[in-house]
């Protein structure tokens, strides 16, 4: 599984992705279920929480000196993020919306873009 987590996270860097703690450890987790589903029977009680702890041993154990993640994750509040997936994939499925109408919104590009459109829209902005 940290393997495939290596390549992923090479991946991301190579594209110039922005990681996340949170990011990384919900990777993992999915990463986890895929080879746990893969396994079948033998790996049924297995189970895998990507840590704080664990993400620390695997820089360590991976030799990874240039991942580094942003100061968000470190201020999170960390109940929350372990439950918003689960919100998310049931606010995707009661909304029927597809994997083409998620993405990531930055507030400052959101901010500008509706700056923009107010601008253009109306005169007195």
């Amino acid at each position: 599984m940290e393997k495939l987590l290596t390549i992923w996270l090479d991946d991301q860097q190579w594209r110039r992705f922005p990681l996340s703690l949170l990011l990384i450890q919900e990777k993992a987790k999915s990463i986890f279920e895929d080879v746990k589903a893969k396994a079948g029977e033998s790996a049924a009680e297995e189970t895998f929480s990507a840590s704080c702890g664990w993400f620390s041993r695997f820089k360590k154990r991976a030799n990874l000196h240039n991942v580094s993640v942003s100061g968000e994750a470190a201020s999170a509040d960390t109940e929350a993020a372990e439950r918003f997936p689960q919100v998310l994939k049931e606010i995707i499925e009661e909304g029927g919306y597809s994997a083409k109408q998620i993405f990531n919104v930055d507030k400052t590009v959101f901010f500008v873009h509706i700056k923009y459109i107010l601008n253009v829209f109306s005169p007195f902005y």
